[in-house]
C-alpha cells in the first residue's frame, strides 16, 4: 500500500499504524495524488527560504544593539574621564589657593598673585585640551550610532521588500504549476473518456 500511497516519506513521521491509515485515507478522499508531490516540494521550499531570511533582521538588529551597548559604554567611560578631570581641576585649584594664601603671608601680595595666575591658566589650559578631544569623541560615537541605525533601518525594508517579491514568484509558480497539472489531468480524462 505505500508504493501506491504518494507521500510515502511523510508516512514516516507518524508513530502509530493508526495514524498512517487515517493519513492514507484522508489523503484519498481529498484527491492528492502524485501530480500534488511538485506543489508540496515548492510548499516546502517557501517554508524554508521565509525561515532562512527571517532570521536576517534579527541578526541585524542583533549586532546593532551590541555596537550600540559599545558605543554607550565607550560614551560613559569618557564622561567619567571628564568627571575626573573636573574634580582634578577643582582640587589644583584648592592647592593654588592653599599656595597663594601660603605664599601671601611670606611673600608680597603682587608675586602672590603672579605665582597664583600662572598655575590657574596653565591647569585650564591643560584641561581644555582633554575636554575637548572628549566632546569631539563623543560627537564622533552619536554620529556613528545614528549612521548604524539608518542603516539598520534601510537593510531591514530592503529586505522586507525582497522577500515580498520572491513570496509572490513562488505563489505564481506554485499556482501555474497547478494550474497546468489541472488542466494536463483533464485533458487526460477527455482522452480515456473519448476512447470508450
Amino acid at each position: 500500500m505505500n508504493n501506491e500511497f504518494p507521500f510515502p516519506k511523510l508516512l514516516a513521521f507518524l508513530e502509530s499504524e493508526a495514524d498512517q491509515v487515517e493519513f492514507m485515507k484522508v489523503c484519498a478522499e481529498t484527491g492528492i495524488g502524485t501530480a500534488d508531490m511538485e506543489l508540496a516540494k515548492l510548499l516546502l521550499a517557501l517554508q524554508l527560504y521565509q525561515a532562512f531570511y527571517a532570521k536576517i533582521p534579527r541578526a541585524i538588529k542583533a549586532v546593532h544593539k551590541d555596537a550600540l551597548e559599545q558605543m554607550r559604554g565607550l560614551r560613559d567611560e569618557v564622561i567619567a574621564f571628564t568627571d575626573r578631570n573636573h574634580a582634578d581641576a577643582v582640587e589644583i585649584g584648592q592647592w593654588a589657593e592653599e599656595i597663594k594664601s601660603a605664599l601671601t603671608a611670606i611673600q608680597p601680595q603682587a608675586v602672590a598673585e603672579l605665582l597664583h595666575k600662572r598655575l590657574v591658566e596653565g591647569t585650564m589650559s591643560a584641561m581644555a585640551g582633554t575636554v575637548q578631544a572628549l566632546a569631539a569623541a563623543q560627537s564622533r560615537i552619536n554620529n556613528a550610532t545614528a549612521q548604524l541605525d539608518q542603516a539598520s533601518v534601510r537593510a531591514e525594508a530592503t529586505i522586507y521588500l525582497w522577500q515580498n517579491l520572491t513570496l509572490r514568484r513562488v505563489w505564481v509558480s506554485a499556482f501555474a504549476f497547478s494550474s497546468i497539472a489541472v488542466a494536463l489531468l483533464y485533458a487526460a480524462l477527455w482522452f480515456v473518456f473519448l476512447r470508450h
